[in-house]
Parts: structure tokens; C-alpha cells; sequence
């Protein structure tokens, strides 16, 4: 399980609830469409949808160059951090530097060593474990507290 947005730092920085917006902006279309036929609802709607697409392109522009200046605002921060905590632990730049290729290396690696077999299988391990433990949880706990604790473990 992944942590909800709400619990990580710098969660607010995203564009916003893209679905949510173009859902209020229709809904203005309820009322007015509740007793039209199929068909008039449909052009009413598409007639929306489409003032919603125009008005995003027109503003395309200047929120494009808000989010630009959030970004290299947001970016000069965390660099600053980053130094910040590159002295506090005595770290050279040049090392985090490896350690930022190190990943990428990891990451990109497509694992041609042809040891796929053994992968799928300490993959499915893991899941089937963890499969047993969640269906023990009920049994193994009396109270709804230690339920919610150990849940918290599996997440973990």
C-alpha cells in the first residue's frame, strides 16, 4: 500500500483534481438536461465539454507558466536542502552524484542474466506470504485496535 497524498510533503504540488473540476463544471448541466430526451442531453453535454476544452486551451498558456515558476521555485528549494544536507553529513557532491547513476543503473537493468525464473518465484513468495498473513489477521486479533496496528505493519 502506498501512503495517501494527503500524509506526504509536497502533495500539493500537482496540477489538482482534473476530474473534479470538469465534473462541477458540468454538473451545472443537471438541472437543465433532467428532463430532456437522450439525444438533447447528449448535444447539451457535448456542448459543454467542448467550452470546457476551449476555455483550457485559452488559459493553456498562463497556467503553464504558473507551474513553470512553481517548479523552479520548488527545485531551487530541495537543491538548497540537498546541499544543506550534503554538509550536515559530510557527503561530496560528486558521491550522491554516483549514487543518483547507481540507481538509474539498478533501475534500468532488464536482468538478462536469464535468472527470471528465480525472480517470479521469490515474487510470488513474497505475495502468497503476505496473502496468509492478511487472512490470519482477523483470527490472530481480539480487538479492532490491534487489527488497525498490524495492518499498519503489513503496509510497512
Amino acid at each position: 500500500m502506498y501512503p495517501r497524498k494527503r500524509n506526504l510533503e509536497g502533495a500539493g504540488s500537482t496540477a489538482g483534481e482534473e476530474v473534479e473540476m470538469v465534473n462541477s463544471f458540468l454538473s451545472r448541466c443537471a438541472i437543465a438536461t433532467k428532463y430532456m430526451t437522450k439525444s438533447a442531453r447528449n448535444d447539451m453535454l457535448t456542448v459543454h465539454a467542448m467550452r470546457w476544452n476551449r476555455r483550457k486551451q485559452e488559459n493553456l498558456h498562463v497556467v503553464l507558466a504558473k507551474r513553470y515558476v512553481k517548479t523552479i521555485t520548488m527545485l531551487e528549494g530541495e537543491t538548497q536542502k540537498m546541499k544543506d544536507t550534503c554538509k550536515e553529513l559530510g557527503c561530496p557532491e560528486d558521491k550522491v552524484q554516483q549514487w543518483v547513476n547507481d540507481v538509474r543503473d539498478w533501475a534500468t537493468n532488464d536482468n538478462t542474466s536469464g535468472d527470471n525464473q528465480s525472480l517470479q518465484m521469490s515474487i510470488e513468495q513474497l505475495f502468497l506470504g503476505l496473502c496468509q498473513k492478511k487472512a490470519c489477521l482477523y483470527r490472530q486479533t481480539d480487538s479492532n485496535k490491534i487489527r488497525q496496528l498490524r495492518r499498519k505493519r503489513l503496509r510497512e
